[in-house]
C-alpha cells in the first residue's frame, strides 16, 4: 500500500499539540548534528540553524496516519535534501536512528555529486558535438 506524506507547515513551540511538541524536540535534536553539512540558502527557512522544519502526516490506507517531522535543507554545491522522521521510529532509539541517518548521507551526497559531473560530462559532450556539426 503506498504512502502519502502531507505537511501541515511550520512548527509553531507555542503549541499544546503534543506530537507537535514532540516533533519540535526531533527536531532540536536532530538538525544541530545537519549543520556541518547544512548551508544557508534563501528558499530554506533557517529554524535550527540552516535547517528548516516542518509538521506533518504519513498516511496509508483510509483511517492510518503517523505524524512525522521534516528537515529540509541545502547542502554545498546547491544540493537540496529533506528527511521525513517518523516520531515513533524516532522514539525507539533516538541515538541509533540518529547515528544511521549520518552514516548514509555521506555515501548519497557523493553518489549525488557523481551522478551530477556524469550528467554534466555527457551534455558537455552533446553541446562538443552540435559544435562540430554546425561550427
Amino acid at each position: 500500500m503506498s504512502e502519502d506524506i502531507q505537511i501541515v507547515g511550520r512548527i509553531q513551540t507555542d503549541s499544546i499539540d503534543r506530537d507537535k511538541q514532540e516533533a519540535a524536540r526531533v527536531a532540536q535534536y536532530v538538525a544541530p548534528e545537519l549543520a556541518p553539512i547544512a548551508v544557508a540558502h534563501p528558499d530554506v527557512r533557517q529554524d535550527v540553524g540552516n535547517v528548516q522544519v516542518d509538521f506533518g502526516y504519513s498516511h496509508w490506507g483510509a483511517t492510518k496516519h503517523e505524524p512525522l517531522c521534516r528537515l529540509s535543507w541545502r547542502m554545498p554545491g546547491n544540493f537540496g535534501a529533506e528527511i521525513n522522521i517518523k516520531l515513533h521510529e524516532f522514539r525507539a532509539a533516538p541515538a541509533g536512528y540518529v547515528n544511521d541517518l549520518l552514516k548514509h548521507l555521506g555515501p548519497m551526497y557523493r553518489n549525488a555529486q557523481k551522478l551530477r559531473v556524469k550528467k554534466q560530462n555527457a551534455t558537455d559532450a552533446i553541446h562538443r558535438a552540435l559544435e562540430a556539426q554546425h561550427g
